[in-house]
């Protein structure tokens, strides 16, 4: 009888770790404002379903931050969305349900005394900012800092890049497939 629990057990084991859907793409970008704790923050997820099972949500949970002013759109119109404070505050997000194929959502909010003042400089962190409970294929991290400000340091062992689209500064950083890593950036005048 224990050999039978056992193998059934072991046999049942990968079907627990199987995913319908997978995060294809994950986007994620600050925006600090100038001589301001708050952040404009932007998170463009493109959901894969394999056909197997129906998904019409999302959610993503962003530390105990406190957010305000979400908007959340897919490709063709807002979506009912909301914010709940639990131990973690988590944004969510419904659309149409989708069993097979991509889907892309866009959520824009505004984080609330969300930076650190050190002196004359300010502490992104985002320890948040890789965690998931699904696999996400490629993920790409964004900072566009305010025209004043450079940055200063880093969280290793992340290996930042900059770009400077339309004249802001943009420093990156792109994964594939995303690791469980946090964001931390130092940066000032």
């Amino acid at each position: 009888m224990k050999a039978s629990l056992l193998f059934l057990m072991v046999m049942l084991l990968p079907a627990c770790n199987s995913y319908h859907y997978r995060i294809e793409d994950y986007n994620l970008t600050f925006e600090p404002r100038a001589n301001s704790l708050d952040v404009k923050a932007t998170i463009e997820i493109t959901y894969f379903m394999d056909g197997k099972v129906s998904k019409n949500d999302g959610f993503k949970f962003v530390g105990t931050n406190e957010v305000d002013s979400l908007v959340c759109v897919d490709e063709t119109r807002n979506l009912m969305s909301k914010i709940e404070y639990l131990k973690e505050t988590r944004l969510s997000w419904h659309f149409e349900p989708v069993q097979s194929g991509l889907k892309k959502i866009k959520a824009t909010f505004l984080l609330r005394n969300f930076l650190e003042k050190k002196g004359n400089n300010y502490v992104l962190k985002a320890p948040w900012a890789g965690v998931f409970r699904v696999p996400v294929s490629n993920a790409r991290y964004n900072i566009l800092l305010p025209a004043t400000y450079k940055p200063l340091q880093f969280n290793d062992p992340i290996k930042w890049e900059h770009e400077a689209p339309n004249g802001k500064d943009c420093y990156y950083h792109n994964q594939s497939p995303l690791k469980d890593q946090d964001i931390e950036m130092l940066f000032g005048e």
